[in-house]
């Protein structure tokens, strides 16, 4: 007995049995100072309640519950608890949004408030913490960028394409990617008979965006490109899965594989993009900030570029446009005075150039000047104009083709739509439209073509040379009757009458609309109304036919031919069938009477009077044909009778 007592003591007393001892306390204390702090920990604001939700742990939360599939574990809590509820990851709480009407409440009319970044930290290492999709930061600087990264996109979607038909420069690299995917799938499938689509498809989407943001399209092949999109997928990877130390922080101590491959996966991203800022940086063009002074920020550096360098005024009008695009985007403010380049600033800058091309209808050389005149006095309200030059003139038909430069005293770029909007007053100078272009762009035009007949006037041979002066005025005086006809649309810009026809006096033409146009119906009946019952084409001295009209494929059905009225003619059929009818019903009923109107009719059709007797013995009986003796005596009874 006291030797037990001897070794239970001695093994109570043990070096090992006291650690354990020591580690198991630790261990309560901690879970009960972890439990008496929960309920006193307020996550809500006084007077309002907690979201619902699962009770979670102590220190791992709902973790448990949301380590497979968290998408479907929360869908069906979502359906326990609503569409707002609370869940605990580790000693977090987290609000978890579920349902349309509740995503477009918080994201969409609520944006303001929701679009902050928790701070974790995981999040701080994606871009060295200036992520605009991560950082935590939403504040001035954060808005500025953001709205800098929209601008730069929405460029790619406006801005036209200079080496292709594309409408836009994202098109452009979609096109060319797409392009490049289908000629890869033919060769795989050839090579392959079969393969997964999925990492092509990957590969040309990650080709679009370097094609954006860098300039840069790499091969299918190409290693660098590959490990890029490879590590993108281990990045999704890790984020999908989560981080368990953002939300425990005793993890963060301990080691984990998952951890330690986001950081490389970042520092690599980073190292990549900093390569390639690199590149273009010595490589493109360059500006160096060379030096500060104090009061306003004088900044004084230099641009280089490769290849044939813009002018200085071209220089200075750009900084000037693109800074009072930003406006309150950025925390400076751009003095445009004190902007210069190469000896130039505001006050000597070389004029806006301009190239314009255009045609006149119906005008000679000698016309030029007094068009230079109306281009000028139709932009003189929008910019100072220094001068428009004329470069070019070609003889197009009785038309005349204009190419030349417009010279703009302008601080900033000249608006190239608010240009050829005002240039729309020279539809009333005969100018063509259509064929209106200042720097490459053209207005949006609805264009339908016309045609149409005049019966007052004769064809000449004349009529067929744009020269003439028959030719000329007529063509003018019909424009100016069409337009007088369609002057009723505020869209209405002009009426050019291109020719006319051998034969019958057929003229055909264009009538211009801007957006939004009437449709080619709609400019049908106008036309034809204006016509009206004397034929008269908007009050004009010209008679048109207003079934020739045709507006685009659009023309007016003629009348019927012109015949008796449908109740006389109705009248008429019913009469000829009384006529007809009638007869045959007499005939019919008086039949039946024998001896009487029947035998009439039966005699009376009867041409041979054989048949006609044979007839009436046939249908009396009681007739019989007396014999020459019967005759005699009959006839003598009768001289008898007579002398008596």
């Amino acid at each position: 007995m006291a030797a037990g007592m001897e070794a239970a003591t001695g093994l109570a007393g043990s070096p090992s049995s006291v650690m354990a001892t020591g580690v198991l306390l630790v261990a309560a204390v901690f879970c009960l100072l972890l439990l008496l702090a929960q309920p006193l920990r307020r996550r809500v604001p006084k007077g309002l309640k907690p979201p619902p939700g699962p009770r979670g742990l102590p220190v791992v939360g709902n973790v448990l519950e949301l380590r497979k599939d968290p998408h479907l574990a929360l869908t069906r809590l979502s359906q326990k608890y609503g569409d707002v509820m609370e869940v605990a990851i580790g000693s977090q709480p987290v609000l978890v949004l579920s349902g349309l009407d509740t995503l477009r409440q918080a994201l969409v009319r609520q944006g303001e408030d929701f679009m902050g970044r928790p701070d974790l930290p995981s999040f701080r290492l994606i871009a060295d913490g200036q992520s605009l999709g991560f950082s935590p930061e939403v504040g001035e600087v954060w808005k500025a960028r953001r709205k800098l990264a929209q601008n730069a996109l929405k460029t790619f979607s406006i801005a036209a394409s200079p080496t292709s038909s594309s409408s836009c420069l994202l098109e452009e690299h979609i096109s060319k990617e797409a392009a490049y995917l289908v000629t890869k799938f033919l060769q795989v499938m050839e090579e392959e008979q079969s393969f997964d689509p999925c990492r092509y498809l990957v590969v040309s989407v990650a080709n679009v965006i370097c094609a954006m943001c860098f300039g840069k399209r790499y091969d299918h092949n190409d290693q660098e490109l590959l490990s890029l999109v490879n590590d993108s997928e281990k990045f999704g990877e890790v984020t999908a899965a989560g981080n368990p130390s953002d939300f425990i922080p005793l993890l963060r101590y301990l080691p984990s594989r998952s951890m330690d491959l986001f950081k490389d996966y970042n520092q690599r991203f980073v190292r990549f993009l900093q390569a390639i800022v690199k590149e273009h940086y010595e490589t493109y063009d360059k500006a160096n900030i060379l030096e500060f002074r104090n009061g306003s920020v004088l900044v004084h550096g230099e641009v280089l570029f490769q290849g044939i360098a813009p002018s200085s005024s071209h220089l200075i009008r750009t900084l000037l446009t693109e800074a009072s695009r930003a406006g309150d985007a950025f925390s400076w403010r751009l003095e445009p005075r004190s902007v210069r380049s190469g000896g130039f600033s505001l006050e000597n800058l070389d004029p806006e150039k301009l190239s314009i091309s255009l045609t006149a209808l119906q005008l000679g050389q000698d016309g030029a000047e007094p068009l230079v005149s109306e281009v000028i006095r139709a932009l003189s309200a929008l910019y100072p104009v220094r001068n428009f030059t004329i470069g070019h003139l070609r003889p197009l038909g009785g038309d005349l083709e204009v190419t030349g430069d417009l010279y703009l005293d302008t601080a900033l770029h000249a608006d190239i739509a608010a240009v050829l909007q005002a240039l729309r007053v020279l539809a009333s100078s005969s100018v063509d439209l259509s064929s209106l272009s200042v720097q490459g762009a053209r207005l949006s035009l609805q264009v339908y073509p016309i045609s149409f007949l005049v019966t007052n006037r004769r064809f000449s041979e004349r009529l067929l040379d744009p020269l003439a002066e028959e030719h000329r005025g007529l063509a003018r005086d019909l424009g100016e009757a069409v337009a007088r006809a369609l002057q009723g649309h505020r869209s209405f810009l002009q009426a050019a009458i291109r020719g006319f026809l051998p034969g019958s006096l057929l003229c055909h033409g264009d009538v211009l609309f801007q957006p939004p146009a009437p449709t080619s119906l709609e400019v049908l009946e106008a036309l034809a109304l204006a016509v009206g019952p004397d034929e008269a084409l908007a009050g004009s001295a010209f008679h048109v036919d207003p079934y020739s009209i045709a507006v685009g494929e659009d023309t007016l059905e003629p009348p019927p031919a012109p015949g008796f009225p449908e109740s006389v003619v109705a009248i008429m059929v019913v009469c000829i069938l009384v006529i007809v009818t009638v007869p045959i019903i007499l005939l019919v009923v008086l039949r039946t009477k024998r001896g009487s109107w029947s035998d009439v009719a039966v005699l009376w059709d009867r041409r041979d009077p054989e048949v006609g007797t044979q007839t009436l013995e046939m249908e009396n009986q009681g007739f019989w044909v007396a014999s020459e003796q019967d005759m005699e005596e009959a006839s003598a009874c009768w001289q008898t009778d007579s002398a008596s």
